[in-house]
């Protein structure tokens, strides 16, 4: 970034707050460090996620880790294609992490899904109405994921597929 754009950066932000804009006193690469870091508060969660793209799963897991920037909650979808011969049902649950010890602990967990197709919708977002297995009155924390699960994915597995939105 050149002299210019981050002087301009940091008249910018420092005319909203009203700190001093002496560019003398002020390091160009915390300037750029504070411009990016409020871009990405200003777009984060604006887009759905993909939590598991849908494919053949043969064992229990989770997803990645997803960060929560600014969201209150989620709206998880869940989307079921051929089960395998003896499959029993898929639960979905939704989990935070625990900053402290790394643990994760159970949100909400879906009831268990046998039929193709579209899901009922998992959502959590406080003040709502509890529905069993579907809503939960709660925030979605900094750190969570979602733990897929079967007693039984079948012979050649089951095809799953998860994405969210998040929920300001």
């Amino acid at each position: 970034m050149t002299a210019p754009q981050w002087q301009e950066n940091i008249q910018a932000l420092t005319s909203v707050s009203g700190a001093s804009t002496d560019a003398s006193v002020v390091d160009p690469t915390a300037a750029a460090s504070a411009v990016a870091l409020l871009k990405g508060l200003i777009n984060a969660n604006t887009d759905n996620v993909t939590l598991f793209a849908s494919g053949v799963v043969t064992t229990n897991s989770n997803s990645a880790d997803t960060v929560n920037y600014r969201a209150r909650g989620a709206k998880v979808f869940i989307a079921t294609g051929s089960f395998g011969s003896g499959a029993s049902g898929i639960v979905v649950t939704i989990q935070g992490k625990d900053p402290v010890s790394g643990n994760y602990y159970d949100i909400l967990a879906s009831a268990a899904v046998s039929a193709n197709g579209f899901q009922p919708v998992l959502t959590v977002y406080p003040g709502l109405a509890a529905i069993a297995n579907q809503v939960v009155s709660d925030v979605i924390p900094k750190t969570w994921r979602v733990k897929y699960t079967a007693a039984n994915w079948g012979t050649g597995g089951s095809t799953l597929g998860i994405s969210c939105a998040m929920i300001v």
